[in-house]
């Protein structure tokens, strides 16, 4: 700017003006509320060239990001802050372009819509129907629930479903989504799957066609089914059944069944389906092609095993003195006769059979049926058979050395095959050595079973072993514990196995669950004390504390065993259920010692307080360990229902602090709920208050919850986003009584979260604002946790009841806590108005600029102006100049707003002329922003009615020279250049400048010119002024056309007063030719003269062309550009008409003055009534007159040419 007015200065003007191409609309915003737009726009130079300048808004909600610009082709950024804007509101303003092309005007107009949620018709107008349409169209049902208009179908119904509602959706967007609405509010039943069988079998044969597996649903709603099989052959035909392929709730699952996977024999799959909640399990069994007589075999080789059982067991009973020798006998040959019947060619039969006659001595028999086997071969050949025939033949012959001999043979057999339990009992039997010493016979049995020799019949012979002499049972090893497993199970644990298990199993190092079983029935049978100790030794070894081990730990404590950490483990296996004192023992043991965790110190403590009645002594020893153990806890924010009963019992009795309160308040509202649906795994609370819900796990059923109002909600789900059911407060539990705490707690504790909801509820709905309550809404207010929603709700009601009582009390602390970003836009202006009156300047500033300024009273605003300004020390701010401009064009403002307006305001001129005039009314310094408009309208090269006022003004108090210099230049240039007459007092002033005899700009001194030519009368001082000025001009060889009528007023030298001046305007860096011809009453020229004009100045070509008195000057003008094209005028015509100079008295125009009277002399020859003129005297006067001065001139002086 500071350039351009320089160059003005110095007249150098623009030929051709710079022009802006604008937008050709308006700049148009759509937002949402509190939301900010950010664009742009973009505008050019018409012909590419260069423009400077700066954009301007005249809203202070709109911003230009890019304000300065320099370059031909300018994209502006902006942002629009809206603030504070309702929905359907709308703010209009204007961009504004001051650049050196001009001003322009860009209008805008913002509005904010909040965006539709899908049409104003709703797809169900009752809740009652929109459960009816999810049940028939799930999908337009889903699209309409995830909606946002859909709350307005929960608006007028329970507070319940609208909670629900916004937990679910809070979790996921999934379909499911809809489902657990509609199951957890109750409004529909849980959809579950059900099959016609679980179990089907076929044959291989059958295994070529496809096969199906209805699957029925109970109740429409949305439901996905996984699908599994556990074996590869078993190949169902989709891995997820999706809700919407069920039809008329039914699905066909088809599955095949690969032939070609399956193995010999029955082949066993499952396939499982599962659903929320819901696991279902289909068998399948594939079987060979099975025949009758396969079938038969197949039931005749299981009952075989059967009675080879059954004929053990015999044995085993008759061998621990259960049954009679003839009951084995007679039983056992009944199953044998059955099994020959089944095998005939099965040799052990009849080696049984041989037993059987020996153990009745019917020896001759025997005898006979042992020499027909003699020398079988199945016999030889099977090793079992070999050793059983030679230790029957042993049995019978009862030779020793013959007995010597076949056990030989028996050892061998029996190295062969370590895993028979057959030949090994054999060779208990036979081997001399081993029945001389038992303990290798034990050892014997010890290391086959480690070589996997097992069997109840070496166990019957090992504990056998044992029984006799229970000093060989040293260890509880695996051997010793299968043996004695053996014995419990069949009951003949004697008492003294009984001791050396229990002395045994104190020595041990590790929990083992069947050493555990082996004491339980040892202590069941004979009830002794060490096995007692024994048992609860190996428990807490293994830290077992389930309710089993209860029992034993109970025990132990009532027979005062001695065992180290008894009575923590005592505590640890409690049931929480006990319902009986505590014995003395443990309490007076834990009355010094409290190892345990907090959950048993307040089941301990709990018992104690439950039944301080009974044992008052020990009650007052533990009330210091209760008290101290209170406040920890309570510290820790830890709560069930033994600590609620030590908190009650004890907190009664202590002085209550702040922070004691804090914590208590945190425990205060905690409730237990309990479910039996087993597929519970989460709970999830939901406050109509708060914008978060709490989730926690459901633990075998229970789980506890912090219920602060009545109307929260609970959320059970399954984990994976299945809701089950909805519970309300009044379906829980509260774990611990108020009482007298919540009052302590609203007195130490007001701000805590849960008091404060507890506190809002107590009110009612709606809520009640008053002196009484207003404390506790303000503080909840500030609460991070609180819902935005039901912080809008508080701060209106807050602002409300301020608003309207406003005398009632300092509300300062409200308002310096309050962030101003949480109030609701319609009603931030309340906040607004009372931070004003408050002189709360600051925070009444970021209001505004929070909320917006439109709603706020005028007067209000400029108070809020002028204070700001001056607290600020009238420094630049941008919103805060945006908002003086707002009240002063609404004609409210002060002397403050004024000057900073005056300071700062930058605009179009119209608005800056207004603000000048206010200005001159309160009689204020107008200099410097007169200087600032001033140069705006130099820079922009846009005149105003005013700016001449303006000008006058501002010189009158001192004007900077360069401005001043570059204002008259540019004045001059428009009347120049456009014809735009100065006012005479811009020309007076110029005249003066050029007085004082500075250094103006030749259009200045050609303005002077142009006004004296124009003027009726000169005086001399102006006729002085424009000759010196024609002199100075005719030293630079410079003439203009103005020159035609100045030579009427002033006397001009000859060589410039004889011409006609043609004057021709253009680009300066064009040339110009004219052509022209002059004719006179007796000549006429035929052809035209061409003759080069000469440029003065800014395009201003002239000629000037010598002519007598009544020629005439036809003429035309050929401009020749810069970039060689040409272009010819119309032809015109001069008329040289009578003597129009004052100079008489020279020779030019002396014969001018003499070809007029001759023609007037002529064309008054004859008068119109025929008579002669009057005057014929007068042509030759003139005549006579020209020789002499012509005779004298050549005598006197050398004549002008």
């Amino acid at each position: 700017m500071i350039g351009r007015i320089e160059q003005m200065a110095r007249g150098v003007f623009r030929y051709e003006a710079l022009k802006l191409v604008m937008p050709e609309e308006p700049v148009k915003i759509v937002l949402k509320k509190a939301e900010t737009y950010t664009g742009k726009f973009s505008m050019k130079e018409e012909n590419d060239r260069l423009v400077k300048g700066e954009v301007y808004s005249s809203s202070p909600r709109m911003q230009v990001l890019t304000p300065e610009f320099r370059d031909s082709t300018i994209e502006i950024d902006y942002i629009f802050d809206a603030a504070g804007m309702l929905d359907k509101e709308e703010a209009a303003g204007s961009f504004w372009v001051i650049c050196d092309a001009g001003e322009y005007e860009l209008p805008f107009q913002a509005s904010v819509r909040q965006p539709a949620a899908g049409g104003s018709v709703l797809p169900a107008d009752t809740l009652e129907a929109f459960v009816k349409l999810a049940a028939e169209d799930y999908e337009e049902a889903y699209r309409f629930f995830v909606r946002r208009d859909f709350e307005q179908l929960l608006n007028a119904e329970d507070q319940k479903y609208r909670e629900i509602y916004r937990g679910c959706l809070k979790t996921t967007m999934e379909k499911q989504v809809l489902e657990g609405f509609l199951v957890a509010a109750g409004l529909k039943p849980n959809a579950r799957i059900s099959i016609d069988s679980y179990k089907i079998r076929c044959y291989r044969s059958d295994t070529k066609e496809e096969k199906v597996l209805p699957i029925r649903k109970s109740v429409p709603g949305y439901l996905n089914v996984r699908v599994s099989a556990d074996v590869p052959w078993l190949i169902p035909d989709t891995s997820l059944i999706h809700s919407g392929t069920f039809h008329n709730d039914l699905y066909e699952l088809h599955y095949r069944i690969d032939s070609g996977s399956l193995h010999s024999g029955k082949n066993f799959g499952k396939i499982t389906l599962e659903a929320p909640g819901q696991e279902l399990v289909y068998e399948v069994e594939v079987a060979e092609a099975v025949y009758e007589d396969v079938r038969r075999k197949r039931e005749r080789r299981l009952e075989v095993k059967r009675r080879q059982v059954r004929l053990m067991q015999l044995y085993m009973d008759f061998k621990q003195r259960k049954i009679p020798l003839k009951t084995w006998t007679d039983h056992s040959r009944e199953e044998i006769e059955w099994l020959e019947k089944a095998d005939d060619r099965n040799v052990f039969y009849v080696l049984v059979k041989i037993q059987l006659l020996l153990a009745e001595r019917n020896n001759e028999e025997a005898r006979h049926m042992l020499n027909k086997l003699d020398g079988n071969a199945e016999i030889k050949a099977q090793p079992e058979a070999r050793g059983y025939y030679l230790y029957l033949q042993s049995l019978y012959s009862r030779d020793r050395s013959y007995i010597n001999k076949v056990s030989y043979e028996v050892k061998e057999l029996c190295g062969k095959c370590p895993g028979s339990w057959k030949l090994l009992w054999v060779l208990l039997y036979m081997d001399e050595n081993l029945e001389r010493n038992q303990e290798r016979k034990l050892e014997l049995i010890e290391q086959r079973f480690l070589q996997g020799c097992a069997s109840p019949m070496i166990y019957l012979e090992a504990y056998d072993l044992i029984r006799k002499n229970p000093g060989r049972l040293n260890k509880l090893k695996n051997f010793e514990l299968q043996i004695l497993t053996f014995a419990v199970r069949h009951g003949v644990v004697t008492r003294e196995i009984a001791e050396r298990v229990s002395m045994l199993a104190a020595k041990y190092k590790k929990y083992e669950e069947i050493l555990y079983r082996i004491l339980v029935y040892c202590y069941r049978e004979f009830e002794m004390k060490d096995t007692a100790a024994a048992i609860c030794s190996l428990l807490i070894k293994g830290n077992v504390t389930d309710t089993g081990a209860f029992e034993w730990y109970a025990l132990g404590v009532e027979q005062e065993l001695k065992i180290t950490r008894l009575y923590e483990y005592y505590m640890y296996a409690l049931p929480q259920d006990y319902a009986q004192a505590l014995p003395q023992q443990i309490l007076l043991y834990f009355a010094y010692h409290s190892q345990l965790d907090y959950r048993k110190r307040a089941q301990l403590y709990a018992n104690v307080i439950r039944y301080r009645e009974q044992n008052l002594p020990v009650y007052q020893k533990f009330v210091p360990l209760m008290e101290r153990f209170a406040l920890e806890q309570l510290m820790e924010r830890r709560i069930n229902e033994n600590l609620a009963e030590v908190y009650q019992h004890v907190l009664k009795e202590i002085q209550f602090t702040g922070e004691l309160a804090w914590a208590l308040a945190d425990v205060l509202f905690t409730c237990r709920l309990n479910t039996d649906d087993t597929k519970v795994k989460y709970a999830t609370v939901i406050h109509p208050g708060l914008d978060k819900e709490r989730r926690v796990p459901v633990l075998q059923g229970t789980a506890y919850v912090r219920l602060y109002t009545k109307n929260a909600v609970i959320l059970l789900d399954d984990g994976e986003e299945h809701w089950c059911e909805a519970l309300t407060p009044a379906q829980c539990i509260r774990v611990m009584k108020n009482g007298d705490f919540l009052d302590k707690c609203k007195e130490l504790a007001g701000g805590h979260m849960g008091i404060l909801l507890h506190v809002c509820e107590e009110q009612g709905r709606p809520l009640c604002y008053n002196d009484e309550t207003i404390a506790f809404y303000e503080a909840l207010s500030v609460q991070p946790g609180i819902s935005s929603s039901f912080s809008r709700q508080l701060r209106s009601g807050i602002l409300d009841y301020y608003y309207e009582n406003r005398e009632s009390r300092d509300p300062d602390g409200f308002l310096d806590t309050f962030g101003n970003e949480k109030f609701p836009a319609k009603e931030a202006h309340k906040l607004t108005e009372i931070l004003i009156e408050r002189g709360k300047y600051p925070e009444a500033y970021t209001a505004v600029n929070a909320y917006g300024y439109e709603r706020i009273p005028l007067r209000m605003l400029v108070k809020l102006c002028a204070r700001l300004v001056m607290m600020n020390d009238y420094e630049q701010d941008r919103y805060l100049l945006g908002l003086c401009a707002y009240v002063w064009e609404n004609s409210k403002y002060d002397l403050v707003i004024l000057q900073y307006l005056l300071a700062w305001l930058k605009g179009p001129q119209k608005q800056l002329f207004e603000l000048w005039n206010c200005a001159r009314k309160f009689e204020t310094d107008t200099y410097e922003f007169e200087e600032r408009v001033l140069m705006q309208i130099l820079f922009t090269e846009q005149m105003s009615e005013q700016g001449d006022a303006m000008f006058l003004d501002y010189c009158r108090k001192g004007p900077k020279h360069r401005l001043e210099s570059a204002y008259l230049a540019w004045e001059s240039w428009l009347y120049i250049m456009q014809g735009k007459k100065p006012g005479t007092p811009v020309m007076e002033l110029l005249a003066r400048e050029y007085r004082r005899k500075e250094r103006l700009p030749d259009i200045c001194l050609l303005a002077i010119l142009t006004w004296a030519g124009e003027a009726e009368a000169l005086s001399e001082e102006e006729q002085k002024t424009a000759l010196e000025i024609i002199r100075a001009f005719a030293d630079r060889d410079m003439y203009f056309a103005v020159y035609q009528e100045l030579k009427k007023k002033i006397r001009m030298p000859q060589e410039l007063s004889r011409n006609a001046y043609l004057e021709y305007r253009t680009d300066e860096k064009s040339s110009v030719v004219v052509s022209y011809k002059i004719n006179s009453r007796d000549t006429r020229e035929e052809a035209y003269f061409c003759e080069e004009m000469k440029h003065m100045l800014e395009g201003i070509f002239v000629i000037g062309i010598p002519m007598f008195y009544g020629e005439t000057l036809q003429y035309y003008f050929t401009e020749i550009r810069s970039d060689g094209t040409k272009s010819n005028s119309d032809i015109r015509f001069y008329l040289q008409g009578g003597p129009d100079t004052v100079a008489a008295g020279m020779k030019f125009d002396m014969l001018n003055a003499v070809l007029m009277l001759e023609e007037e002399e002529r064309q008054n020859s004859v008068q119109k009534d025929g008579s002669k003129s009057a005057h014929p005297d007068k042509l030759a006067d003139r005549m006579r007159e020209y020789q002499e001065v012509k005779m004298l001139t050549e005598h006197l002086f050398e004549l002008k040419e």
